[in-house]
């Protein structure tokens, strides 16, 4: 019998698809790819190379906003930078590099070094300094730094999606302030944060949303930036589209998270292994799926073992659609607005 290897499985697109399909998404009880992942024995550092510089690095963005607004940034005065937020671990990162060096080209001479400080950077919590303490180094003029913001997250902003969608779609255009204010006010939502920055701008309670969160308003910008965030415990954008009565299919067309090609955590450990591990057999990989107990995930490289390919009968595949379709809908009811700690 022929033996596959973990590249046999990079290289099938279609299984890269259903396994990422199927492991990507986080659930409170069922195991995901980040269990897979320690199942796997894949060191914790490079683990979080899957879900934060991939997913969306704010520092590797920031040095591409500098290298159109401060192309002559120097290395010497980003080791001063560094050593201003108490970063000297990543001044020895620059040990190959001259004071005088151009760090647009250093970094487009080594990538790698950018992705070493970039996920640093990123997954750095206080009091460590992190990507904003060094952008705040960076950009000395405060209007530059919002501009950068804006940019971070122009392409990742589900919270102006869904006031774009309630300002321009029937039923919801008619929606006030007042109302907004009563989802996040009760105990449930109960966001005061979001409740400050409606008072800070001065809306009142008669106010259409339509007329006051237009796009790229300072008050779009400010609500987005608390509601983007996923914290544990903490309902977000997702919830209060719920409470809105905005349907789920809506909704789940505005999270870049299940949308972006970059979210593909699954994928980028399929691909690490082949790169690091090009000896490991798909029967090692079934062997670990099995040992975080995901049947459905099993299930697919089964088929792949057994076939090579993913020709299940329709009625198979009609019957398990409408139960793992149904499964998940319940569950992103239940669990709107939920995001859960990094796994331990």
């Amino acid at each position: 019998m022929q033996v596959l290897y973990i590249g046999d499985v990079v290289d099938n697109a279609t299984l890269m698809d259903e396994l990422a399909q199927c492991l990507d998404r986080e659930y409170r009880v069922l195991k995901y790819w980040k269990h897979l992942a320690y199942e796997l024995h894949i060191p914790p550092d490079v683990q979080k190379g899957f879900e934060i510089y991939f997913e969306l690095s704010p520092t590797v963005h920031l040095f591409q906003f500098l290298s159109t607004n401060d192309p002559h940034l120097t290395v010497g005065k980003l080791r001063a930078a560094l050593k201003d937020i108490h970063r000297n671990d990543l001044i020895k990162e620059l040990k190959d590099t001259s004071d005088t060096d151009m760090v647009v080209d250093v970094f487009n001479n080594k990538p790698s070094l950018l992705d070493r400080i970039a996920l640093k950077l990123d997954s750095a919590k206080r009091p460590v300094g992190d990507w904003r303490n060094l952008a705040r180094k960076l950009i000395s003029n405060g209007q530059l730094v919002k501009e950068f913001e804006a940019q971070l997250h122009s392409s990742d902003n589900p919270t102006a999606l869904l006031f774009r969608y309630l300002c321009t779609t029937e039923g919801f255009s008619q929606l006030t302030v007042g109302v907004l204010k009563g989802h996040l006010e009760d105990k449930k939502m109960l966001r005061r944060d979001v409740l400050a920055a409606l008072a800070d701008h001065g809306v009142e309670d008669g106010d259409l949303l339509s007329g006051v969160f237009s796009p790229d308003s300072d008050l779009l910008n400010s609500v987005s930036t608390l509601l983007n965030k996923k914290s544990p415990g903490v309902k977000n954008w997702r919830y209060l589209a719920y409470k809105l009565g905005v349907p789920n299919k809506v909704y789940d067309d505005f999270d870049p998270d299940a949308n972006s090609p970059r979210c593909r955590p699954t994928k980028m450990m399929l691909e690490w292994l082949r790169s690091e591990h090009p000896e490991m057999t798909v029967d090692q990989l079934r062997t670990a799926v099995k040992e975080i107990g995901r049947a459905d995930a099993l299930e697919i490289l089964d088929g792949y073992l057994s076939q090579g390919t993913y020709n299940y009968s329709a009625g198979n595949n009609q019957q398990q659609g409408l139960v793992f379709c149904l499964i998940n809908n319940l569950m992103d009811i239940i669990y709107a607005g939920f995001s859960f700690s990094d796994f331990k």
